[in-house]
């Protein structure tokens, strides 16, 4: 999934500033979090179906206007914002979601879960910074866990700490690097969820017709060259027909590639920004060597050209011949075109094989919320053993709780099993108040190296200054 970027670092900062203060001057908006009569309404039977049924889709506005749900007298409303979508093409997320809240409503009769769909791009950060702001978050939501130094430092999220003693979590129980992820100042202030690992998907038939053989798939970066060249077709005047791969499309983009030409972005002990070592320069020169090939616009047009319907998605067709993709890709797979043919390899390197980032999702309760206990007791049930495997195995994720990655059921498809078997040697991202502003300054210079309006060390010497001064002003406030 993309992630999100702010229109500007000052209008982000403009934005949290306001929040921070009203953070820190109003009662309401405690760690606490002060009590409030529960939602009610007339109806007794209603509450469960609805939340079932209706997860709202908000657009627009300060704060989302979620469809409104019954709910029995003393029981209590839990929104959770969240960008899992009921209208997209695309189910998988969808219907794991509401599985669970399903499975926690039947446990939790006083508890109602409402998903509230907000747009992640760009939105879902927006509204919930506006809504702390105005004094009414909402209960629960979900969050980039590689942003949590972020929003933490920002006043955004609940300290859980407190909460998690008393539930008996502890940091044993996750994979290490996604505790790290959502503690900051030795707090901890989301709940892991899942992580995913990403690996590069070869459509079998594409690369059959180009005379490529499966058996030896790409290892070097070379090696996906001269793939792409032999499997990337184009008419007479140009235009691209068919595309081998291309360095940016499925969930692959600047840190991957930075990651897997040996470089670093980020001197977590200094706290300063290091994306400009000449790794990472290389890495960027690699991915441009695709855009002085074939052409970045011409690439644009073609992708533009594509079917938007999930089964008709570029890799599955073969239009695009071989992508890196992450492991709910599968998910997908299996529902919409089962039938198709395809190999997996680990991401290329200059050297080798490469490794995958380990992304992934948490759960938290925003400053303020109104009702701490019960979103609390969302979180805590979704991220949990219960939850967390309904969802894994639902979405072809791999869970963070280290009882729910062993449990035996994980580990039944020999195909995700290849996911699994990168995660000794993935890598996740550095734990910055930074984080946001690292993400967005790599995707400009991601944008302006394929577009051929900067050569790379410049655009990385561009994020270097960008980063720094925003740490230095963050700093000072």
């Amino acid at each position: 999934m993309d992630r999100p970027s702010f229109s500007s670092r000052r209008a982000f900062l403009r934005l949290t500033t306001v929040v921070g203060a009203g953070l820190l001057a109003a009662p309401l908006l405690s760690a606490c979090g002060a009590g409030s009569p529960a939602t009610t309404a007339a109806s007794s039977t209603a509450a469960k179906s609805a939340a079932t049924s209706a997860a709202a889709s908000a657009s627009g506005g300060a704060t989302p206007a979620p469809t409104a749900i019954p709910v029995k007298a003393g029981q209590t409303l839990i929104e959770f914002w969240s960008s899992f979508d009921p209208n997209s093409q695309n189910k998988t997320g969808i219907t794991a979601i509401m599985q669970m809240i399903n499975d926690f409503q039947a446990k939790n009769d006083k508890i109602v879960v409402q998903n509230i769909h907000v747009d992640y791009s760009n939105q879902l950060a927006d509204k919930l910074l506006t809504a702390i702001a105005a004094g009414e978050p909402p209960n629960s939501y979900y969050a980039d866990r590689f942003l949590t130094a972020t929003w933490a430092h920002k006043g955004i999220f609940t300290d859980l700490t407190p909460l998690n003693s008393k539930a008996g979590i502890s940091a044993d129980q996750y994979l290490p690097f996604a505790w790290a992820e959502a503690t900051w100042q030795g707090k901890q202030w989301v709940l892991p969820f899942d992580t995913d690992i990403r690996m590069l998907y070869i459509n079998n038939q594409a690369a059959q017709q180009a005379g490529m053989d499966l058996t030896k798939p790409p290892q070097t970066t070379q090696d996906l060259m001269d793939w792409t060249e032999k499997m990337t077709k184009a008419d007479a005047q140009g235009n691209i027909q068919q595309l081998g791969y291309w360095p940016t499309i499925g969930n692959c983009f600047h840190e991957i590639w930075c990651k897997n030409f040996g470089g670093e972005f980020y001197d977590e002990k200094a706290d300063t920004c290091t994306a400009n070592t000449q790794p990472n320069v290389d890495a960027f020169t690699y991915m441009q060597t695709y855009a002085k090939r074939w052409g970045q616009t011409n690439v644009d047009t073609f992708m533009g050209s594509q079917p938007k319907q999930t089964n008709q998605t570029y890799f599955y067709t073969g239009k695009v011949a071989s992508w890196v993709n992450g492991d709910w890709d599968l998910a997908t797979i299996k529902q919409y075109v089962p039938d198709l043919q395809f190999t997996l390899t680990p991401i290329p390197s200059p050297n080798g094989p490469g490794s995958s980032m380990a992304g992934g999702w948490s759960l938290t309760v925003p400053k303020g919320a109104k009702h701490l206990d019960e979103g609390y007791s969302w979180v805590n049930y979704a991220t949990g053993k219960e939850g967390l495997l309904t969802y894994c195995l639902g979405t072809a994720h791999i869970p963070t709780l280290k009882a729910v990655a062993d449990d035996p059921k994980m580990r039944a498809d020999p195909i995700h099993n290849k996911f699994f078997d990168q995660l000794p040697k993935a890598w996740n991202r550095p734990v910055t108040i930074e984080a946001q502003t690292l993400w967005n300054e790599m995707g400009t210079a991601q944008k302006n190296v394929m577009q051929q309006k900067m050569d790379p060390k410049p655009a990385m010497d561009q994020i270097v200054q960008h980063v720094n001064e925003q740490l230095k002003l963050d700093k000072s406030q």
